[in-house]
């Protein structure tokens, strides 16, 4: 009896080893096929962040769908971008593609994680990399710099006697301090006053409005994410105190703003998205993204919305027109 109940036990044992071998595989096998290969962080909802998450989606949908790619947006909360950055980090995916200055940002300190970042404006004083040829750290991607001379010249083009130009953004985006300097430096080679109003939140973006009022000729918006997420509510302002907004998304167009001249947001979503699915494609991605050149945004379009021009009493003038992509009537 006690010879069997001995057999019995080692044979009990046996199958708990064999059933908790087939248990680690088997849990193995599903975290390995969970392994996310794409985790893409937009750091706030406006139109041209978004078209840029359209273009990426667009593409990877065509090129590689059999790749995993999810999707987190930070509501425009540095603090949650933040946190987001960790769970991502935390998850481990192959690639992290980054939509948005502070997004990006949000990955500073996560040297392990490999970042194409999309729509960022001065990546270089972002410390995001070292220069545009050599990045040289683990983020690469594509940068909409605005083009500031042909964008005054735009303005110039619709508001010939141009004299003073008033800017909104927030302080604390690097991308925004980067535009305000340059639109400084172009403004004064070209006898132009600008004058700035800063906003920490898209809830004082109204008020920063109503101080411009009797100041300036135009309100100018860049690539502010704060300023772009209350672009409505800026236009209304400041249509009603008649001061025409201009701006470098030409996705804002119908929302308010005069013209917009800028690159195609959708096509910087593509762009990113080619280099995205080259580096799925890589045997060392982390070896490659530090020599991989930062690319700048394609082809720069005007928009005019003659709605709101004639709203402001503006006749825009034949040349502009005729300059234009497309014109809203």
């Amino acid at each position: 009896m006690c010879a069997f109940l001995k057999r019995f036990f080692a044979f009990r044992r046996a199958l708990l080893v064999v059933f908790a071998s087939c248990l680690l595989f088997g849990l193995s096998f599903l975290i390995k096929e969970s392994h996310q290969d794409v985790i893409v962080l937009q750091y706030a909802e406006h139109p041209a962040l978004d078209q840029v998450k359209k273009g990426i989606s667009d593409y990877m949908n065509e090129c590689c769908s059999g790749y995993s790619i999810t999707y987190e947006n930070a509501q425009a909360d540095p603090t949650l971008a933040s946190q987001l950055a960790q769970k991502i980090y935390a998850k481990n995916p192959r690639l992290v593609v980054a939509i948005g200055t502070l997004a990006a940002q949000a990955f500073l300190k996560k040297e392990k994680m490999n970042v194409i970042f999309s729509s960022v404006t001065d990546p270089v004083a972002a410390g995001l990399a070292l220069s545009f040829e050599e990045p040289g750290l683990h983020f690469t991607g594509v940068s909409n710099f605005p083009d500031i001379e042909q964008e005054l010249s735009m303005i110039e083009l619709v508001i010939p006697n141009l004299k003073k130009i008033g800017i909104l953004y927030n302080a604390g985006e690097i991308n925004s301090y980067s535009i305000t300097t340059r639109l400084r430096d172009i403004a004064s080679q070209r006898w132009l006053s600008v004058v700035e109003a800063t906003a920490n939140s898209t809830k004082d973006m109204i008020s920063a409005v109503k101080s411009l009022a009797g100041k300036v000729d135009v309100i100018y918006i860049t690539n502010d994410n704060t300023a772009l997420s209350a672009l409505q509510g800026i236009t209304k302002a400041a249509n009603e105190l008649g001061i025409p907004v201009f701006c470098s998304d030409i996705d804002t167009i119908g929302m308010g703003v005069i013209a917009a001249f800028g690159p195609d947001q959708y096509g910087i979503g593509v762009q990113t998205a080619k280099m995205l699915e080259k580096f799925l494609n890589s045997d060392c991605i982390s070896c490659e993204i530090p020599k991989t050149p930062i690319q700048i945004a394609g082809s720069f379009q005007l928009k005019i919305d003659q709605r709101i021009a004639k709203k402001l009493g503006i006749e825009i003038r034949p040349e502009a027109l005729s300059a234009a992509n497309e014109v809203i009537e």
